[in-house]
């Protein structure tokens, strides 16, 4: 997926599955928290579903340990560098604090995602909104009556459900923040619209960062292997013309490509 600004495109491709799942825990984070800036039912609904999609992935324990595993292994990692006379102790120390502190309160936790769900109103909302128009209020007047207070009640409800996923979206959110700012940032140059970069075998690696101009014409397809990453630029279909098909873009494309690895 993609993040905006007026300057620049952002695509990011994971180079491992724990990081993978990582990322779609921030996708439904991020849309969970817009739903919960807003006021309308809609939204509400929204953001009452996002939580459903969270709860039922970190309900499955491996999930859960996963994400453990990784603030561990990134503690260690760390723990590694405090002797380096180039590193902020100071900062480097609450870094690791703060890593422990989540260590021990995921473990304390539990299956939270399973304690989300048993809420009547979200094991309804689960059960139901897989099926499409599912939430309509014929199916679930109980939801309808929900969306139907006041916002303060609604976005008091979803805030304290909410706060049963705080430990994990705090991990999820540090992870990813210590791993986005490893690595060093090339310009590149894909010739003819394709690129390829040799991955170093010695680094945990993680994460592939593109950036382009903000208005390239294009977007970089992705595939990684042990060894090599291949990014491939594609001209999208043009909207509303749905016999065209996107196209690879024989440009020459300028972006720049962060290797992420800790």
């Amino acid at each position: 997926m993609s993040e905006q600004n007026t300057a620049l495109q952002i695509y990011e491709h994971p180079l491992n599955e724990r990081i993978r799942g990582i990322l779609r825990l921030e996708t439904l984070f991020k849309s969970a928290l817009l739903g919960l800036s807003q006021t309308s039912p809609w939204h509400s609904q929204q953001t009452l579903c996002r939580l459903v999609d969270i709860g039922d992935i970190v309900s499955r324990n491996e999930i859960r340990l996963e994400v453990i595993k990784e603030l561990e292994r990134l503690g260690s990692t760390l723990t590694a560098l405090q002797a380096s006379p180039a590193v902020d102790g100071t900062r480097l120390g609450i870094i690791l604090d703060n890593l422990d502190i989540l260590v021990d309160e995921l473990h304390d936790q539990g299956p939270v995602g399973k304690k989300l769900l048993d809420i009547p109103l979200l094991a309804d909302v689960k059960r139901r909104y897989q099926v499409p128009g599912g939430l309509c209020q014929f199916d679930l007047p109980e939801l309808h009556y929900w969306l139907c207070q006041p916002a303060e009640i609604r976005l008091r409800d979803l805030t304290s459900w909410f706060n049963h996923l705080q430990g994990i979206h705090q991990a999820v959110q540090l992870i990813l923040k210590l791993i986005r700012e490893s690595g060093r940032t090339t310009n590149e140059l894909a010739a003819d619209g394709h690129f390829q970069v040799e991955l170093p075998a010695s680094a945990p690696l993680q994460l592939l960062k593109i950036s382009l101009d903000g208005g390239t014409p294009c977007y970089p397809e992705i595939s990684a292997g042990k060894h090599m990453a291949s990014i491939r630029f594609t001209t999208p279909a043009t909207a509303g013309e749905p016999q065209e098909t996107a196209t690879a873009d024989r440009r020459a494309v300028h972006f720049q490509l962060k290797v992420c690895a800790l």
